[in-house]
């Protein structure tokens, strides 16, 4: 048989023979019992026959059935031995200070760490700003900045700012690294002479002198009046005023000099125009342009028609054609109307303007009706009095036309003018507005729903057709006007009272004839009725015959009543009204 795994060590001995195992070192956590086959408690770790010794964290008690206070990791019936982090006290019940770091003390709540950049037992004390600051590091205590200062600021806690003058800051005890330019002194504190040229060192020491100054400080004139510098300890002229020359600047330059001349040997720095030589004391060549080179006297340019190193070769030596030339090379810069080319021996084309073309041949402009590099292609025929550009574009349009050639008829839904054109010439758009009924750049689209007239401004009457009128006179359609209004143009309101009135009176109107038509109708229908009855008592009375004594034998019993009726009727005749009235028509 093999061990049991919930034995330590997995170390075990059969105490019985052919029986279970018992673990030598105990059972491993959770378990107990000589075998280790039976779980502790739920909560406890580790346990015997009877209690847990160790309990899982936040429970406690011989079972380790009792739950610990809130925060409280480990604890017993009265204390908490471990609190959760940022917790202490008895059980665990107080929060520790906001910027401990990695908890604080479970008894008195002191951090065991501070925040970066504070400080103190509860760390709420803030370092100076000054501090350098490194990241999860503590900054400093009540005395100290741990990492140094920031750049600018000094003293034991960084609570000092450096000098301002201070160039690249200052060490921890003020004193700058360096001085900004114009400043010396430890602390940079005072200023360089202002008779000092690229400041000064540490000591206040001049590193050199404006013009006309010498000494430590800068602060004596030169020795020679007509220096312009000087060494700064020697005081001897190291350049001289413009003019002047020699070791102590005592001799003047010669007049044809421009700008001086060289301090120690009076030669010219430039020579005025038309002179040349170390000394500007020889005459240029008079076709030079204004002036030669100060050394051989070569021209720097020639006049107008001239050429060679001293302007003295004509540039006709080319060809007669050429007016202006390089002055070295054999080309023409400009030649005579009507010809071009290096040597100005080619003809321009004979459509250029005043005959003057460029040195490739093309025409600078065109005669009038003609484009192209060579003025050969005739103008677009709408072009306004046949101009247009050297790209064949228009430079205007005949009257009623537009585009780069002219050649796009403007929108007849353009308003007419009487003078102007009609549409812009480059884009077409109506110049004058639109007629009646139109709109848009080019009067391309009609007026919106309910809009007529002139560049559709006009708004529609009352129509009765969803406000619709015809687009160029207003007029609304045939279905006319809504209540109320009147007039072509159902512009024209009607008063309401009267309207009201009107009405008012067609409706007494029709119950007044309602009332006439059924009285009429009653009236006709008694004496119609009237009139039937007397002709049906006529009709009665034709057929009464008076009693014959030979009636009597017919009659037989009737007797006892002849004297009651005298007449009888021969033969009872029962007419309707609608048959009485046929007898009378027939």
């Amino acid at each position: 048989m093999r061990c049991s795994e919930r034995c330590v060590n997995r170390r075990c001995v059969e105490l019985v023979p052919s029986g279970p195992l018992q673990c030598i070192d105990g059972c491993i956590d959770g378990y107990k019992g000589p075998y280790c086959q039976t779980p502790c408690p739920r909560n406890c770790i580790n346990c015997n026959d009877t209690v847990c010794s160790v309990c899982k964290d936040g429970w406690f008690g011989v079972s380790c059935s009792s739950l610990c206070p809130i925060h409280c990791v480990n604890c017993n019936e009265t204390t908490c031995h471990i609190c959760q982090e940022g917790w202490y006290g008895t059980i665990c019940q107080n929060s520790c200070p906001d910027n401990c770091h990695n908890g604080c003390g479970i008894v008195t709540g002191e951090c065991t760490k501070c925040k970066r950049n504070m400080f103190g037992p509860f760390c709420n004390s803030p370092c100076s700003w000054g501090c350098e600051q490194v990241n999860n590091q503590a900054t400093c205590n009540s005395t100290t900045c741990f990492h140094g200062c920031v750049h600018g600021r000094f003293g034991s806690l960084c609570d000092e700012s450096c000098s301002p003058t201070c160039d690249e800051g200052c060490d921890m005890g003020g004193v700058c690294v360096n001085c900004v330019s114009g400043y010396y002194g430890n602390q940079c504190q005072k200023k360089c002479s202002s008779l000092c040229k690229e400041g000064c060192d540490r000591a206040g020491t001049c590193t050199n002198c404006i013009d006309g100054y010498q000494g430590e400080l800068c602060d004596k004139i030169c020795s020679y009046v007509h220096c312009e510098t000087c060494d700064r300890d020697t005081g001897n002229c190291t350049s001289c005023l413009s003019g002047y020359y020699g070791d102590i600047c005592s001799e003047t330059c010669q007049s044809t000099c421009v700008g001086g001349c060289n301090w120690e040997n009076g030669t010219c720095l430039k020579c005025e125009d038309g002179y040349y030589g170390d000394y500007c004391g020889i005459n240029c060549s008079a076709r030079c342009l204004n002036e030669c080179h100060i050394v051989d006297g070569s021209c720097v340019g020639c006049d107008v028609g001239f050429k060679g190193g001293f302007c003295n070769e004509s540039c006709t030596d080319i060809s007669t054609n050429c007016t202006e030339c390089d002055q070295t090379e054999i080309q023409c810069l400009s030649c005579v109307a009507n010809w071009f080319g290096p040597t100005c021996e080619d003809r321009c084309p004979v459509g250029c303007f005043d005959g003057v073309c460029d040195e490739k041949g093309d025409c600078i402009a065109c005669e009038l009706g003609k484009f192209g590099p060579r003025c050969d292609e005739l103008c677009p025929t709408r072009c306004l009095e046949g101009i247009c550009d050297m790209n064949g574009n228009c430079k205007a349009c005949e009257r009623g036309y537009f585009g780069s050639s002219c050649d796009i008829t403007c929108s007849l839904s353009c308003r007419p003018t009487q003078i102007d054109p009609i549409c812009n010439y480059r884009d077409g758009t109506c110049m004058d507005g639109c007629v009646h009924g139109k709109r848009g750049a080019n009067c391309s689209e009609d007026c919106m729903e309910g809009w007529y007239g002139k560049d559709c401004k006009y708004k529609c009457g009352f129509c009765k057709e969803s406000r619709m009128c015809n687009i160029t006179t207003g007029k609304c359609g045939v279905s006319g006007c809504q209540v109320g209004y009147t007039g072509s143009n159902c512009m024209s309101g009607i008063n309401l009272k009267t309207i009201r009135f009107v009405y008012l009176y067609i409706f007494i109107a029709v119950i007044v004839a309602v009332i006439m038509v059924t009285i009429i109708g009653v009236v006709l229908c008694h004496q119609n009725r009237k009139f039937q009855k007397q002709w049906s008592i006529k009709i009665k009375s034709s057929v009464l015959v008076p009693l014959e004594n030979d009636d009597k034998t017919r009659g037989g019993n009737n007797s006892a009543n002849d004297d009651d009726n005298p007449l009888v009727i021969g033969e009872t005749a029962i007419v309707s009204e609608s048959v009485a009235g046929g007898s009378l028509n027939a």
